[in-house]
């Protein structure tokens, strides 16, 4: 692990030292924040303020993270966005900003129309776009383990999926809680205990809910399965019309 800092402060415990504006960079991972102390003993990094995280799969912003080195394992608290690189983009560390949960526009102009043609509803509605996009991910707490053959990130504290596409349309998920196994490439939206309160909804009008969603995005075997889906899909009228023959 390298550090770099404005200011570093020595305590009396010599196992603990403070960084202030620090920078910490491994392997494949970019750290900045405000405040970071690392317990050089339990090998643990205490980040406050505007953590920001850079790595090969994800970018990640908190207010607070705490990374247990031992253990392989990283807890990110507060108003936590996380960003999910689209597949094209996979592998690298870029220094780049998360982007909005919902892209705000200038005053004055409007937002792109989301009623696009069918070939849009019908990407809307595809697994097989999983990978194509970013995916913006909001909630209060994700614990990520990044061990080899293990890695999975448990997602809560009401966190929300959103997937900005092409012409302005959208798809989202929420639920109470929800789990990544970023190995298989699957993840799985939970309901609260005896609920039904999973939400899926797209910019083409569709919204259910499930008890349970599970989502994969292995490529080839992309697919979504579903416990107790009811909802709405709404049709196009000239889809209507197609099918009725005029």
């Amino acid at each position: 692990l390298q550090i770099r800092s404005r200011e570093v402060e020595y305590t009396a415990d010599p196992d603990i030292q403070v960084y202030h504006d620090a920078e910490a960079s491994d392997r494949d991972s970019l750290m900045r924040t405000k405040k970071l102390t690392w317990n050089r003993e339990t090998d643990t990094i205490t980040m406050e303020g505007a953590c920001e995280y850079y790595g090969p799969e994800a970018i990640l912003v908190a207010p607070k993270v705490v990374v247990f080195r031992k253990e392989k394992r990283a807890v990110a608290t507060g108003d936590v966005r996380l960003l999910v690189k689209p597949e094209r983009q996979k592998g690298v560390v870029p220094q780049s900003a998360v982007p909005p949960a919902q892209p705000v526009l200038p005053q004055g102009l409007k937002q792109p129309p989301v009623q696009g043609p069918r070939e849009i509803d019908e990407e809307l509605r595809s697994g097989k776009t999983a990978r194509k996009y970013p995916v913006v991910v909001t909630c209060e707490k994700v614990e990520y383990t990044y061990a080899k053959g293990r890695k999975q990130a448990i997602i809560t504290g009401s966190p929300k999926a959103r997937q900005q596409m092409r012409a302005g349309s959208w798809r989202e998920i929420t639920g109470p809680k929800a789990i990544y196994e970023e190995e298989k490439e699957i993840l799985t939206v939970l309901s609260s205990e005896g609920g039904h309160d999973v939400r899926m909804k797209n910019s083409a009008g569709d919204d259910l809910t499930a008890q349970k969603l599970v989502i994969s995005t292995t490529e080839g075997k992309e697919k979504m399965t579903g416990t107790l889906i009811e909802g709405v899909m709404k049709v196009r009228e000239d889809e209507v019309k197609s099918e009725g023959g005029g």
